[in-house]
Parts: structure tokens; C-alpha cells; sequence
């Protein structure tokens, strides 16, 4: 992670402990393995959770942050956070509707499906 976006986390720890639901936030985080979520639900509180997450963020690549905002946006009660650390990052908050994010991924998931299947079809022809 950026030292940049280090310092942003760290700017706005409080109001991320405050506000932040980890258990919503977990699963659409790609920068973690399933040991990294075991180790956040294994925390007491939820404020507790949240630090673990913010505390092991910076460990995870440079891509991190923006997975961190990216599930942050997408999600119904914890946008405003997204918008909070975006503003000091230089990041973007994208154009299109979370609606047509949603649509968009289930779109990914249907092609990656049918292609799956299309090969799987082809491989038993042979």
C-alpha cells in the first residue's frame, strides 16, 4: 500500500472504527485470504474487528486501498466512508450506478459461466 494511502487510513480511523461494519465489508475484499477473515471475526467487538481490518490492510499489496473503497462504495450504509477516504486519496468514485455495478458483475459471472460450460462441452467432444 501507498504510504499516501497509509496516512489516509490512518487520518480517518476513527470515524472508520465508528461506522465501519466489517462483517459486510469482509467477503467483497479480495486482498484477504481466509485466514485474515478468521482472524478479524475472531476479534470481540465490532470496533475491534475494525481496527484489525484497518491494521492489516497496509500488509496487503498495493492494490489494498482501492479494494478497501471499492467494497466500501458498493455497499448500503458504509459508502459515505468510501466517499471520506476518497476525497483525500485522488482516487475517482465511479460514474455508473452501484445498480450497474451489481449488473455488471452478475453480467461477468453469467459470461464466465457460459464460457465455462461452452469448454467443458468442447473438452468432452474430443
Amino acid at each position: 500500500m501507498e504510504e499516501e494511502h497509509r496516512n489516509i487510513l490512518r487520518k480517518y480511523r476513527g470515524a472508520i472504527t465508528s461506522d465501519l461494519e466489517p462483517m459486510k465489508v469482509l467477503n467483497r475484499l479480495t486482498v484477504l485470504g481466509d485466514e485474515d477473515r478468521d482472524e478479524i471475526k475472531a476479534e470481540r467487538t465490532r470496533t475491534d474487528q475494525a481496527c484489525a481490518l484497518i491494521d492489516m490492510l497496509p500488509r496487503k499489496g498495493s492494490d489494498a486501498f482501492q479494494d478497501f473503497v471499492s467494497a466500501l462504495y458498493e455497499l448500503k450504509g458504509q459508502d459515505h466512508l468510501a466517499k471520506l477516504l476518497l476525497k483525500d486519496s485522488g482516487l475517482k468514485i465511479p460514474n455508473i450506478s452501484k445498480g450497474e455495478i451489481i449488473s455488471l458483475s452478475n453480467l461477468v459471472l453469467v459470461f464466465k459461466r457460459t464460457l465455462c460450460l461452452l469448454l467443458n462441452s468442447q473438452l468432452m467432444q474430443c
